[in-house]
């Protein structure tokens, strides 16, 4: 999942970067994060956070002028998921947002393993002062019920029909 994301932010960056022209270059970006919002209405947040933080986040410094062209709803939606991982709230929106939506979705993996290596560090094996250690089970439940929550959405199927004749185009 993590190359996934990586080569698909690198390459909506490389075909916003290639176009000829200006005008197309704004056409590119309004159309990523055209899929970025389908994306987003699908609940599919792995694509939606791939798609702008690989190629559309860093528009407003690098080209500042692509960016003022956006359309005002362009501009909102980027600036609605930047703040939902944004480091000011620790992720507390996107948490928020993936438990208020329905099954099926698809998280953002890698808040999921960031959350994980947190608790195993955070509660460590508890120490007596005779030096005897004692497992820490709070510890393991709080990872237990975090993986259940995973798993939630790794059970339900994901609702997408498939278009044959896009993927007969594709494998061209």
């Amino acid at each position: 999942m993590k190359f996934l994301d990586k080569v698909l932010g690198f390459w909506c960056k490389r075909s916003i970067l290639e176009t000829s022209n200006f005008e197309e270059r704004i056409a590119v970006t309004e159309r990523f994060i055209q899929i970025a919002i389908r994306a987003y209405e699908k609940k599919n947040f792995a694509a939606v956070f791939a798609i702008i933080f690989g190629g559309i986040i860093d528009l407003e410094k690098s080209l500042p002028h692509t960016w003022d062209r956006l359309s005002k709803q362009s501009r909102a939606f980027v600036t609605l998921v930047d703040d939902m991982l944004g480091e000011d709230s620790h992720f507390k929106l996107y948490f928020e947002k993936l438990r208020q939506s329905p099954l099926p979705v698809v998280p953002f993996i890698a808040n999921n393993q960031t959350r994980i290596a947190q608790m195993k560090e955070k509660h460590n094996m508890i120490v007596l002062s005779t030096g005897e250690i004692l497992i820490n089970f709070r510890k393991f439940q709080q990872i237990g019920e975090h993986l259940c929550e995973i798993q939630q959405y790794q059970n339900m199927p994901y609702d997408i029909v498939p278009n044959y004749d896009i993927q007969k185009e594709l494998k061209r």
